[in-house]
């Protein structure tokens, strides 16, 4: 039996369509697993920048309270400097005006028990008078 040259041209049509069909059906899946890929790593980098600014804001929250307790060490400190030597009034507050000033200015982070460079210099000024 003989199959007539246009039915030969159908079917090879219908074969090309349907290869067709089944490329543009595997390039969409391909293009919407990108687009799904592609969410996710953004979700993902959003993430770890969230997760960055959470931790510098809580470094930054750790540096200001230290600086908070340094200053308020200093001024006990002058404060108990001032009472042992006979320091008081306009003097005691201009020192511990002096230790805030100092203190909001240095952001050193206090190592054990040692001096800050802002009590140094209130003891040093409570010394010379």
């Amino acid at each position: 039996m003989c199959v007539p040259p246009a039915v030969v041209g159908l079917l090879s049509m219908g074969v090309g369509v349907a290869q067709s069909v089944a490329q543009y059906s595997a390039g969409n899946q391909e293009a919407k697993a990108n687009e799904k890929a592609s969410v996710q790593a953004w979700k993902d980098q959003q993430t770890q920048i969230t997760q960055r600014e959470m931790q510098e804001q809580d470094a930054l929250r750790q540096k200001q309270t230290q600086q908070n307790l340094e200053e308020a060490q200093a001024k006990a400190e002058v404060q108990v400097s001032g009472a042992a030597s006979g320091v008081s009034g306009i003097s005691l507050d201009n020192l511990l005006n002096d230790v805030s000033r100092i203190c909001r200015s240095q952001m050193s982070a206090t190592r054990g028990r040692e001096k800050t460079p802002a009590m140094a210099q209130a003891s040093e000024r409570l010394a010379r008078r």
